[in-house]
């Protein structure tokens, strides 16, 4: 009975903090986030949308199929826009959430897109999650999951003690055209 309760205490208190993550799991989720990368850069909305967990999709409310033919309009959207992606950088995760048989961690991507009179440089994070025991990590864009409580509606059964990376973005002008100061127009 003692072993049992100290198997208890453990299982229940030992989810709730975050463990640095090992170095061969950190090289395993960034080697799946590097494909990732790959599929955003062909626009191959199939993939990115396959990488999803199946309950977030369940909570957005929408098919699989219908996330792929939504993602497929956003993506000609943006090509059509002439947004260009100049830098896409992905970053082995550092911490790792354990909590009911599930592992979490932050994936740090850093972007630059070039739109006809903007640079848009971003620093954000993909969602990495394995679930109860399964070997395959699934992976969420984590752009709008740094607001806490949108965060908390996909990951309801996460604790609160989770520190969410934020979302930074920052504008500047481009102008293609423009000479360099000094030289004439």
């Amino acid at each position: 009975m003692r072993r049992f309760l100290l198997w208890f205490f453990i299982v229940l208190v030992t989810p709730l903090y975050a463990d640095s993550i090992p170095p061969a799991l950190a090289t395993e989720v960034y080697q799946h986030a590097l494909q990732i990368k790959a599929a955003g850069l062909r626009n191959d909305a199939v993939y990115m949308v396959q990488v999803m967990p199946q309950p977030v999709i369940d909570k957005m409310g929408v098919t699989r199929d219908q996330l792929i033919a939504q993602s497929k309009k956003i993506m000609q959207l943006l090509t059509s826009r002439q947004l260009t992606m100049v830098k896409y950088e992905v970053s082995k995760p550092t911490h790792l959430y354990r909590f009911n048989r599930t592992k979490l961690t932050f994936v740090p991507i850093e972007s630059v897109i070039k739109t006809p009179t903007r640079l848009v440089h971003s620093k954000s994070f993909l969602v990495a999650v394995q679930y109860d025991g399964n070997p395959k990590w699934y992976f969420l864009n984590g752009k709008g999951l740094s607001n806490a409580n949108v965060f908390y509606k996909f990951f309801s059964k996460a604790p609160k003690s989770i520190v969410i990376p934020k979302h930074q973005v920052d504008v500047s002008l481009h102008t293609p055209a423009s000479k360099p100061p000094g030289e004439k127009q």
